[in-house]
């Protein structure tokens, strides 16, 4: 097929494809209290003419009418483009490997509780995992951190031993649990 016949193939497809876009495309809106304009451009069936004949497409648009509204007309040759809305998509917290966390040595800090006792601060350091982290206490939750130092705050009398199980749960699924010790020579309140 010669040269010529190619380059008349590809203008019919593109005068093809620019006419249904442009049959398609929404027309501007007109006030309501003007009149609508008096051409109508009719439609025309696509037509092959044999390819050697067909002379290349010309768009003159129709002189404007006395009565028409003015409205700016829409470039056919350039297409609407649409930015897609971005879909979030679910992150898995990164592990840092096994969850795990110091056992507790000693009191971090205390202080006095109203009505008799005191108020035990230990630190708690958390490797592995991912955070944010939640921290249990005997069970009951102590509170959340996204740090790897987490003071657990809880209640103590008296200067005997203190016994209890700490609970750190990963955001990557993971758990670890302990039990502490700490022994009345290790309290600093009963020092005083």
């Amino acid at each position: 097929m010669p040269r010529n016949r190619y380059i008349h193939v590809v203008l019919a497809v593109v005068a093809l494809v620019t006419s249904i876009l442009a049959c398609n495309a929404p027309e501007p809106a007109t006030p309501s209290l003007q009149p609508a304009p008096a051409t109508v451009t009719p439609y025309a069936a696509a037509t092959m003419a044999p390819l050697e004949t067909a002379p290349p497409p010309t768009a003159t648009p129709p002189p404007p009418s006395p009565t028409a509204v003015p409205t700016e007309e829409a470039d056919a040759t350039v297409l609407p483009t649409f930015t897609p809305v971005p879909t979030p998509i679910p992150t898995t917290p990164v592990s840092e490997g096994p969850l795990d966390f110091d056992d507790p040595h000693w009191v971090h800090a205390w202080r006095p509780r109203e009505g008799g006792g005191v108020w035990v601060t230990l630190k708690v350091i958390i490797r592995g995992g991912a955070p944010p982290f939640k921290i249990y206490c005997d069970g009951g939750l102590n509170g959340g951190s996204a740090e790897r130092e987490y003071l657990l705050e809880f209640p103590a009398e008296g200067c005997g031993q203190i016994v209890h199980t700490i609970t750190v749960d990963s955001a990557d699924g993971q758990s670890k649990a302990k039990a502490f010790w700490l022994g009345g020579d290790q309290l600093p309140w009963c020092d005083d």
